[in-house]
C-alpha cells in the first residue's frame, strides 16, 4: 500500500490539505503522517482527519521527522507557498514522489525558469514524479457534456471567474494556475502576453486580467479572468469557451458539485465528481505507472505566473 504524508492538513487558511488527505485515503493510500508548523497544529490536523474521515495519521511538527519516521512513498505539500521550495528539496532527497499545491514555489530568484528546472531535476534524476494540484482540467468532460458542439473545436476565447479570499498580487498565486492549467489542457503549452490588469473598486471589488495566450503550435486564445474577493465559502466559479459558459454550483449540505448552463433559453446541469478527488487518484495512478514528469507544463506554468504577477504588481 502507498504510504503518504500530508503537509498542511489542517484547514487554517483556505487550503485543500485536509481534502487531499481524505482523497488519498479514499483512493487506497495510507495517510500515515501529517505535518504542522507546531505540535499543537499537527495534533489538531490528525484529530480532525480521524474524526471526519477515519484517517489514523501520526502528527509531526517537522517534515524531516515525518520523512524519517514514516518513510513515505508520496508527500502532499499543502502548506503556505513560502515553504514549498525547501519542502520539495527535502521530499526529493528522501526519495518520495510529490503532489504540490500551487504555486510550485515562490520567492526571490534571479532566474525563475532555471530554479524551477533545478527543482524538477531533483525528482527526475531519482525517477520520482512531481505534479501540481491543479484540478480544474478534470471538469472539462462535464463542460463538454453540456456543450458537446465545442468538443474538438478550436478554442479562440476563454474566460474564467473565481473568488479568492482577497485581491492583490497574492490572488495571482491562488487563482491563476487554474486558467493556465485549463489552457494547457486545451491548447498545449503557451505564454501569457499583452497582459492588461484592471482593478474595479466597489463592493464587491474585482481584479480583471486580460491577456493573449500564445500556444507553442501557433494557437492564440484571447483570455479574460475575473477575480472577485470572497472571504467565505462557497466561492463563485465559472468559465466559458468561445462564449459558452458553465457555472459551478454546490448543493449543500451534501456538497454535490454541479455545472449549470443557460443557452438559448434552456437551463441544463450536470453533476460532477469532485475534480480534486479525480486529480489525487490520477496522481497516484501516474506514480504507479512510472509516468514521467510533465516538465514543460511546470516550467511554462511558472513563467506564465511570474508574468501575470509582475503585471498585477505594476498596476495594483
Amino acid at each position: 500500500m502507498t504510504r503518504a504524508v500530508v503537509i498542511g492538513a489542517r484547514r487554517a487558511r483556505q487550503g485543500v490539505g485536509e481534502f487531499v488527505a481524505r482523497f488519498l485515503h479514499e483512493a487506497g493510500a495510507e495517510v500515515a503522517g501529517v505535518v504542522g508548523t507546531r505540535p499543537e497544529s499537527a495534533q489538531d490536523a490528525a484529530d480532525g482527519l480521524r474524526t471526519r474521515w477515519g484517517i489514523d495519521a501520526q502528527p509531526f511538527d517537522s517534515l524531516p521527522r515525518a520523512l524519517e519516521a514514516v518513510g513515505p512513498d508520496v508527500v502532499a505539500i499543502c502548506g503556505p507557498h513560502e515553504t514549498h521550495r525547501p519542502h520539495l528539496r527535502d521530499v526529493a532527497a528522501a526519495g518520495a514522489h510529490a503532489l504540490c499545491e500551487k504555486p510550485m514555489w515562490w520567492g526571490e530568484s534571479d532566474d525563475r525558469r532555471a530554479e524551477t528546472e533545478s527543482l524538477i531535476d531533483d525528482f527526475a534524476s531519482r525517477g520520482l514524479f512531481l505534479e501540481l494540484i491543479t484540478q480544474w482540467p478534470q471538469t472539462l468532460p462535464g463542460f463538454f457534456q453540456l456543450h458537446p458542439e465545442l468538443e474538438g473545436e478550436p478554442i479562440e476565447r476563454f474566460s474564467m471567474e473565481l473568488g479568492p479570499v482577497a485581491l492583490g498580487p497574492g490572488a495571482v498565486f491562488d487563482s491563476m494556475p487554474h486558467p493556465i492549467s485549463i489552457l494547457q489542457s486545451l491548447v498545449g503549452y503557451g505564454r501569457c502576453e499583452a497582459i492588461e490588469v484592471t482593478q474595479i473598486s466597489g463592493d464587491p471589488s474585482e481584479l480583471i486580467l486580460q491577456f493573449q495566450y500564445n500556444g507553442a503550435t501557433g494557437t492564440q486564445v484571447e483570455v479574460e479572468t475575473r477575480l472577485r474577493a470572497c472571504p467565505q465559502p462557497p466561492r463563485p466559479a465559472a468559465y466559458s469557451l468561445n462564449g459558452r459558459r458553465v457555472d459551478r454550483t454546490i448543493r449543500l449540505p451534501e456538497y454535490v458539485l454541479c455545472f449549470e448552463t443557460s443557452y438559448e433559453g434552456e437551463t441544463r446541469s450536470v453533476e460532477l465528481t469532485d475534480p480534486l478527488a479525480l486529480h489525487v487518484k490520477s496522481f497516484l495512478d501516474h506514480v504507479d505507472e512510472g509516468q514521467p514528469i510533465d516538465r514543460r507544463a511546470l516550467v511554462e506554468g511558472m513563467v506564465a505566473l511570474e508574468a501575470l504577477h509582475a503585471a498585477v504588481c505594476a498596476q495594483v
